[in-house]
C-alpha cells in the first residue's frame, strides 16, 4: 500500500494545468528588456553599467552569479606548487 501524499503511477498532479497567461517572471524580464531597449541598449549591458557605477548594484549582481565559495585554509607552503601559463589566443 501507498504512503499517503505519494503520487501513484498515471495520476496527474494538476489536472486543470497551469493558468493561462504569462508567467510572472517571463512578465517581468519583458518588461526589462522592453525598457533597456528605450535606452538604445540590452538588459545585461544596462545591468552591467549599473553595477560599474555603483558599488551595491555590482555587489547584487555577483551574489546572483557568482556561488559563494568556501573558506579555504591558507597554507603558504603550497603556494610554489602553481604557476600560471599565459597562452596568446589564435584567431581561427
Amino acid at each position: 500500500m501507498a504512503r499517503p501524499g505519494t503520487v501513484k503511477p498515471g495520476q496527474v498532479l494538476n489536472p486543470h494545468g497551469r493558468p493561462p497567461g504569462k508567467a510572472k517572471a517571463t512578465l517581468l524580464f519583458e518588461a526589462l528588456e522592453k525598457a533597456a531597449k528605450a535606452r538604445d541598449t540590452t538588459f545585461f549591458d544596462y545591468v552591467a553599467e549599473q553595477a560599474l557605477a555603483d558599488n551595491t548594484v555590482l555587489n547584487a549582481v555577483l551574489k546572483k552569479v557568482v556561488p559563494d565559495l568556501k573558506q579555504v585554509e591558507f597554507d603558504p607552503d603550497q603556494v610554489n606548487r602553481f604557476k600560471i601559463v599565459l597562452v596568446k589566443e589564435t584567431k581561427p
